[in-house]
C-alpha cells in the first residue's frame, strides 16, 4: 500500500482523521486475513514528519499486529514522513519498536561519485527475508530535477545488484515514492523504460490507482503499480474516486498476480453552487445538498460543495450555514470558497482581488492562536447555543473535548 497519510485533518474537519485510521485497520485486517508474508509501505504511510502521539501509538499498534504474526512491514519515505532537516522520521522510531519494521535510508553524506559508493548505499537499502529482496529506493528532499538526477546516478547501479540478487535466485522488489513518465508526468523524475529489471515495482506517490496501466515499449516483462491513496485526500481526489485498499502480490508462479482489495470508506459526494446576497446563503447551500441523502446505517456522507461566493457574502457567513445545514440534513458539508465578482450583466466571473470582510474563524486562529479545527468547533457551539440546538451543542462538546490538542489550547487559554 502507500499513500496512507495517518493524522492528515484535511480542512480542519475530524471525520478524515478517524476515517482513515478506519481505513488502515481495514486493510491491517485484511492482510491478515490474506496470510501476506511481507507489507511493503511504498512512501507516505504518515501525513507529516511529526505526527501527534495518538497517530504514532495508533501505527505502532497496527503495525504489531502484524509483525507479531511474522510479516515483515518494509517502508520505503515519501515527502510527507520525511523531515526536511536532519532529525529522525517517525518511519525511525517504528523501526527502533517494532521488530520486523524496516525503513532503510541511505548512509549520512552519501555521495555518488562512483559506482562502488553507489552499490554500498543500495545495499544498505536492501532488506532479504528468506526468497524475497526488496530493494528501497531513498526519497531525499530535494528539488525535482535534483531527483532525476539522483534517479539517474543510481539507476544503473540498482540493475546491477537486482542482476546479484537473481543469481542468488531472489525474487527482486523495487520499491519507491515517486512518479514516472507517462503515468503521471507532473514531476516524474524518471520514466518507466528506466525501471530496474525487477520481479515487481511497488510505487507510491500517484494518489490514483493504476495497476500497470501503462506497459512500455520493449518492456513486456516489467510488473508494477500504485496501489493510490488510502482515503480521498481533497475534493479532486473526491471527484476522481478509485478503489481503495492494498494491493495482494502474488510472486509464487510465472508472472505476478495482482489482486485488488477494496475496501469501505466514508462516502464523498462533490457539487456546484453559487451565492450572491448573504440572504440566500441558507437556501442555496440547502437547494445544492437537496439531494444527498444518507442511508439508513450510513456514515455522514462528506458534501464538498464548491461554492462561487460574491463579494458581499461574508466567509463566515457561509460556514455557519454550513455547519448549521450538516447538522438538519445529518451531513459533512465543506465549504470550498471562490470569491467572484461580477462588473457587468452578461460579463464572465472575475476573481476578486478587493479585501473581503473580517472572518470570525481567522480572527480566532490568528488572534487567539487556536488551530482551524479548534477554532471551527468554538464557531460551530456558538451557532448552536444561539439557536438552542442542544444536540448541536451536544455535537460541538464532543469535538472540543475528544481532541487532544484542542484540549491542550483550551487549558492554556484558561490559564491565561
Amino acid at each position: 500500500m502507500a499513500d496512507v497519510h495517518l493524522g492528515a485533518r484535511k480542512y480542519g474537519e475530524r471525520a478524515f482523521y478517524e476515517d482513515i485510521f478506519q481505513a488502515f485497520e481495514e486493510s491491517v485486517e485484511e492482510i491478515v486475513k490474506d496470510r501476506v508474508r511481507a507489507l511493503v509501505i511504498a512512501g507516505d504511510l504518515f501525513d507529516s514528519p511529526h505526527p501527534d502521539n495518538a497517530t504514532l501509538a495508533f501505527a505502532l499498534r497496527k503495525l504489531r499486529e502484524l509483525t507479531s504474526r511474522g510479516v515483515k512491514v518494509i517502508a520505503a519515505r515519501g515527502e510527507h514522513d520525511t523531515p526536511g532537516r536532519r532529525e529522525p522520521s517517525p518511519l525511525d522510531v517504528l523501526a527502533e519498536a517494532l521488530e520486523g519494521f524496516h525503513a532503510p535510508q541511505p548512509p549520512p553524506g552519501l555521495k555518488l561519485t562512483s559506482a562502488a559508493e553507489c552499490l554500498k548505499a543500495i545495499e544498505r537499502m536492501t532488506i532479504i527475508d528468506g526468497k524475497l529482496a526488496f530493494m528501497v529506493y531513498p526519497f531525499f528532499k530535494v528539488s525535482v530535477n535534483e531527483r532525476r538526477d539522483i534517479f539517474r546516478a543510481l539507476a544503473s547501479c540498482y540493475d546491477r545488484r537486482a542482476e546479484e540478487l537473481r543469481s542468488l535466485g531472489l525474487s527482486v522488489i523495487f520499491m519507491g515514492h515517486f512518479s514516472l513518465d507517462p503515468v503521471f508526468t507532473y514531476d516524474a523524475i524518471a520514466s518507466l523504460t528506466e525501471l530496474p529489471k525487477a520481479r515487481y515495482v511497488a510505487l507510491g506517490h500517484v494518489h490514483d490507482r493504476c495497476v500497470r496501466c501503462v506497459v512500455p515499449p520493449g518492456r513486456p516483462d516489467l510488473w508494477y503499480a500504485y496501489p493510490g491513496s488510502l482515503y480521498p485526500l481533497d475534493v479532486s481526489e473526491a471527484e476522481r474516486d478509485h478503489k481503495r485498499g492494498p494491493l495482494i502480490v502474488d510472486l509464487s508462479g510465472d508472472e505476478p498476480i495482482v489482486q485488488e482489495v477494496n475496501i469501505a470508506v466514508r462516502r464523498h459526494v462533490v457539487l456546484d453552487a453559487e451565492v450572491r446576497d448573504p440572504k440566500d446563503v441558507d437556501r442555496v447551500i440547502r437547494a445544492a445538498v437537496g439531494k444527498v441523502a444518507r442511508a439508513p446505517n450510513e456514515k455522514e456522507p462528506l458534501v464538498h460543495l464548491r461554492l462561487k461566493v460574491g463579494v458581499k457574502v461574508p466567509s463566515s457567513v457561509v460556514e455557519l450555514s454550513a455547519s448549521r445545514v450538516s447538522g438538519e440534513r445529518g451531513l459533512i458539508i465543506i465549504p470550498h470558497i471562490t470569491r467572484v465578482s461580477v462588473e457587468k450583466a452578461g460579463t464572465k466571473a472575475l476573481p476578486e482581488r478587493g479585501p473581503e470582510p473580517l472572518d470570525p474563524l481567522d480572527v480566532i486562529k490568528a488572534e487567539v492562536g487556536l488551530d482551524e479545527l479548534t477554532s471551527k468547533a468554538i464557531l460551530d457551539l456558538i451557532v448552536a447555543a444561539s439557536e438552542g440546538n442542544e444536540e448541536a451543542i451536544e455535537k460541538a462538546l464532543e469535538r472540543l473535548t475528544s481532541w487532544p490538542k484542542t484540549l491542550e489550547s483550551l487549558r492554556r487559554l484558561a490559564a491565561q
